[in-house]
Order: structure tokens, then C-alpha cells, then sequence
């Protein structure tokens, strides 16, 4: 769940995934978060949370743990570039992965390995930048994505002319993740 800081001291609330198994892994290379309990979290963000999960697991929640992270300092600078790798593979495996045949290219080539190369079996070989469609990379990307999305909408929201307010945004981080992983 993504929470926008408002200048009042309220949040704005906005899931953004659920159910999604490789979201382990993309927390597992993102480095530090805060543990906190349900009574942690702003007000908003419990009563939010309350009235959207079943009346059979509000008991539950209230003894839950959420991972939080800042999203400028913990989550933004792990992407680094547009694709996770950039090497040179061999022409049939981009072809293959452009298609969709397969989702990964094991048999890449580092520069020096491929210069090491004689010219002709060079020619097997292209460099190719891509992302492994389902790793942690990816949802990384699509995280930031949808916070960058939600984070413009709620600015075209807050009238920015004041400079005193220009100032708060300056120096706050109005933005953490909240993750629960059961």
C-alpha cells in the first residue's frame, strides 16, 4: 500500500499490488525497512485497512507487522537503469525471448568473453539490454511506476503556488510503502 503524506497530516491511501509471489524477491533486494505493528500506522491507513478486509480476519489484523519502506532513500535508487542486464547473447535466445518463447537467457556473454571470441562466432551473437519479465527488477520498475503515477495525481491536486507549501514538499518525504506479507 502506498501512503501519500497530505500537508494536514493525513494520508492518502492507495494499494498498489496484492498476491503477487515474486514480490518477495523484490523485497528481498531492496535493503532497509522499519517493522512496525498495526497500532503504528496512521489512523487513516488502520481504518482504511479495517474496512476492506473480511470481518473474520480484523482480529488478526490488529496483531499484524508491516514492513515499511521509504520510497525516495530505499526503493527509487535500486533502479539504476532502464534494464537489469546488458550483455551479448546469442541471436536465437533474443529472438526467442522477444517472442515469448523464453522468459530467461542463461547463455549470455560478458564484453571480454565476447572479444575473446573468434570474428565469426561473433556473428552468432548480438548485444541486447533486457529485464527478466517476471523478476524482481520488473516489479521493481512497475512499483515505482505506479507510486511516480499516484504521487504527479496527488500533486495536480495540492495547489503548489504557495511557497510555504513548495517548502514542506522540499523537505518532507511524504511517501513509505506499507507491505504485509502473510
Amino acid at each position: 500500500m502506498l501512503s501519500l503524506l497530505k500537508v494536514n497530516g493525513e494520508y492518502i491511501l492507495s494499494p498498489l499490488l496484492c498476491g503477487r509471489s515474486y514480490i518477495r524477491e523484490f523485497l528481498d533486494n531492496v535493503d532497509l525497512c522499519q517493522i512496525i505493528q498495526f497500532s503504528d500506522l496512521a489512523e487513516t491507513t488502520q481504518k482504511y485497512m479495517i474496512e476492506h478486509i473480511e470481518k473474520i480476519y480484523q482480529d488478526e489484523l490488529l496483531s499484524t507487522k508491516f514492513d515499511t519502506y521509504d520510497f525516495y532513500s530505499t526503493i527509487k535508487p535500486k533502479y539504476v537503469r532502464e534494464y537489469q542486464y546488458e550483455y551479448y547473447a546469442p541471436r536465437y535466445s533474443v529472438v526467442a525471448f522477444e517472442t515469448g518463447e523464453i522468459d530467461e537467457i542463461h547463455d549470455w556473454l560478458t564484453r571480454e568473453s565476447y572479444e575473446e571470441l573468434q570474428p565469426k562466432e561473433r556473428k552468432d551473437y548480438v548485444f541486447f539490454k533486457w529485464t527478466d519479465p517476471h523478476g524482481w527488477y520488473k516489479t521493481l520498475a512497475n512499483i515505482i511506476t505506479r507510486v511516480e503515477i499516484r504521487i504527479a495525481d496527488y500533486y495536480e491536486d495540492v495547489v503548489l503556488s504557495d511557497d510555504d507549501l513548495r517548502e514542506y514538499f522540499k523537505d518532507t518525504n511524504p511517501v513509505r510503502l506499507v507491505v504485509e506479507i502473510s
